[in-house]
């Protein structure tokens, strides 16, 4: 909540800008990776959030993306609802899995014929927040088929 002061302006109205959208997660499978190892050691991923605004109907920034490359074959699943998010078969598929916070509204957006000088502001929504379990399906690249002792474990 912002209010315009100048010098010669007694009373100058509502001047708060709207504050900036949260950055979303994104997943996108490729094929450089084949393990999850880099995820034993980084647990917990966040993007950006957006910029609150400011004075003179200044608008927040919007908080940056995060998108993270996992290997062919991973599922995602949510933890909590157990619910299977996706599964990332092919290249360069991307799921987002967690949306941004919308930035709330400066005290100018409010201003009417009747309210001239709002005294609120409205606060932006929180962004989601998941807990995801990574799963990686290890296709095999060699199948052997045989009959019962038939030897095929010493190959």
């Amino acid at each position: 909540m912002s209010f315009r002061r100048e010098k010669y302006v007694e009373k100058g109205g509502p001047d708060g800008g709207e504050g900036g959208r949260g950055g979303d997660v994104i997943f996108i499978s490729t094929g450089r990776y084949s393990s999850l190892q880099f995820f034993a050691k980084k647990r917990t991923f966040r993007a950006q959030a957006g910029e609150p605004g400011a004075g003179r109907n200044k608008h927040g920034s919007d908080g940056l993306d995060i998108t993270i490359l996992v290997p062919l074959g991973t599922v995602l699943t949510d933890i909590v609802s157990e619910e299977v998010l996706a599964d990332l078969v092919d290249e360069g598929e991307t799921v987002t899995v967690a949306h941004g916070g919308s930035g709330g509204r400066g005290n100018a957006s409010f201003a009417t014929s009747v309210d001239r000088a709002p005294r609120y502001c409205e606060q932006g929504i929180p962004a989601e927040e998941r807990r995801i379990r990574l799963r990686l399906k290890v296709l095999g690249d060699v199948g052997i088929v045989g009959f019962p002792n038939a030897g095929k474990s010493t190959l």
